[in-house]
């Protein structure tokens, strides 16, 4: 090590995005990086968990979670099935939705996302089984000091603040949200209005534009209100 000059930190340009917004509002920020032969998809949303309410914390984490459950066309497993058979990954989480998929199966993909986004199906067996394995994540997380130090503090700072809320949700709410408390969630929050949509990959052949307002830019929703926050004041030690 001590025969080690240090040179002076290079240059790095970031690369910059391309913009395009669709029809129906949504943003979209893409790069180009040719060879890669994959894309990776990120969908940000404008409501998160902060846009649950005290008495059904955890409820925009559970319709998150239902979104992969299954659609009007695909069961729960069909689902699974579908993004193996394709080599393909998806995660959901409130206000956030991330993809990958093969450049060539990217008809194919967000058409999948389309539907996941705009008919889940909502089947009451996958319900109570999402309910119960949010109930064991939240008692393992209430399990490991590690995890919940953090929450703490949350709550001691921010109190009653929608920054207060574990976006795990509390057991009390997850025990009573109903089917139709997912449904209204998912009809006043899953909305291309003030989402971004950002792409890097390889999109050789791919017109961009067409690709996204024939899949994604049929995708309509609700405007979704800003935010109020009540007032914060100083912790007192």
């Amino acid at each position: 090590a001590d025969t080690i000059t240090p040179n002076k930190p290079g240059y790095f340009d970031f690369p910059k995005p391309e913009k395009i917004v669709l029809n129906n509002g949504l943003t979209v920020l893409y790069h180009h990086r040719p060879g890669l032969g994959k894309i990776d998809l990120i969908l940000d949303m404008k409501a998160n968990h902060t846009y649950d309410t005290p008495d059904k914390q955890g409820l925009s984490l559970f319709m998150a979670d239902i979104l992969q459950e299954g659609t009007i066309q695909y069961s729960s497993q069909e689902l699974a099935q579908e993004l193996e058979l394709y080599g393909m990954e998806l995660n959901t989480f409130p206000g956030y939705i991330a993809m990958t998929f093969l450049s060539k199966d990217s008809v194919r993909a967000c058409n999948l996302l389309f539907e996941v986004l705009t008919q889940p199906s909502f089947d009451q067996d996958d319900i109570e089984r999402t309910r119960k394995h949010l109930l064991t994540e939240l008692k393992l997380f209430w399990d490991n000091p590690t995890q919940f130090s953090g929450q703490l503090t949350r709550q001691l700072v921010y109190k009653d603040h929608q920054n207060s809320f574990n976006v795990l949700g509390v057991e009390s709410a997850l025990n009573i949200i109903t089917k139709e408390d997912l449904i209204q969630a998912h009809k006043k929050y899953i909305s291309p209005h003030g989402a971004r949509l950002a792409l890097v990959g390889d999109f050789s052949g791919i017109e961009i534009k067409d690709l996204l307002e024939s899949t994604l830019g049929k995708w309509n929703g609700p405007k979704i209100l800003d935010q109020q926050f009540p007032a914060l004041f100083p912790v007192e030690h």
